[in-house]
């Protein structure tokens, strides 16, 4: 959120879906590229390994060094990568999974969407009644001198209601119903949004349809400031450099 707000500060609203592409000097553009490079690669190990273990256990691939397990993480790898060369322009679907979409964005967007508010709006206080519950429960059950093991049953929601305080109960439902709503509302925009987007089609399509070289229009990747984007810092011309502001 700190480099969203600063970012909108230093370029106002002609900031794109991404800090990096206004960012006109060049070393200093490819030296971020090259940390965030650095940074998923060595992270996306780590963020893969639970979907890849999900998907080794329901193909029961087993749990060593083989053939069959390379062949799997392999192919995720490389479904993976597929999608991220499907999708060559991701800023419309970050309105999807994002709380804060770009400045220039309706207050619809900046309510959120689906992904991002379920983790921050809608599921915590869910998480936070539920396991209050059960802990009261676990509670009064191990007071009882005749019971041997404590319940494992999940609380209900009659008993959410009955033993949670009603000022507890009325703040939690107030940030479920708001963030139900606004998930809701934005998910919707986003989806028209998304719907009337230009999206460039991806490579290996341009590839099977145009051959190579790929040519494209006249509008670069860098977003440049000013209210028609075409301002650069160093005076170059802007055509074949700014990106179009639909980008």
């Amino acid at each position: 959120m700190c480099i969203a707000v600063g970012g909108y500060f230093v370029y106002g609203d002609t900031v794109g879906e991404a800090i990096i592409p206004s960012l006109q000097v060049q070393w200093i553009q490819q030296t971020v590229n090259l940390m965030i490079a650095v940074h998923v690669i060595t992270t996306i190990v780590i963020v893969m390994s639970p979907p890849i273990q999900q998907v080794e256990q329901i193909l029961k691939v087993p749990h060593r060094f083989g053939l069959k397990r390379f062949l799997v993480r392999s192919l995720l790898f490389w479904f993976v990568i597929f999608i991220a060369l499907s999708i060559p322009h991701f800023g419309p679907f970050l309105d999807l999974v994002n709380l804060f979409p770009p400045p220039n964005s309706s207050f619809l967007l900046q309510i959120g969407a689906s992904t991002m508010v379920l983790m921050t709006l809608v599921l915590p206080p869910i998480f936070y009644l539920s396991i209050r519950t059960q802990e009261l429960k676990w509670a009064k059950e191990s007071e009882k001198p005749d019971t041997a093991d404590v319940t494992q049953e999940r609380a209900s929601l009659k008993e959410v209601l009955h033993l949670t305080p009603k000022p507890i109960l009325i703040l939690n439902a107030a940030i479920l119903i708001f963030g139900i709503i606004g998930g809701t509302l934005s998910t919707i925009t986003s989806i028209v949004r998304l719907a009337d987007s230009e999206l460039a089609p991806p490579c290996y399509y341009q590839y099977f349809t145009k051959g190579l070289p790929f040519h494209g229009d006249n509008s670069g990747s860098v977003s440049c400031c000013g209210v028609y984007r075409n301002l650069t810092v160093s005076g170059q011309d802007p055509l074949g450099y700014c990106a179009h502001p639909d980008f």
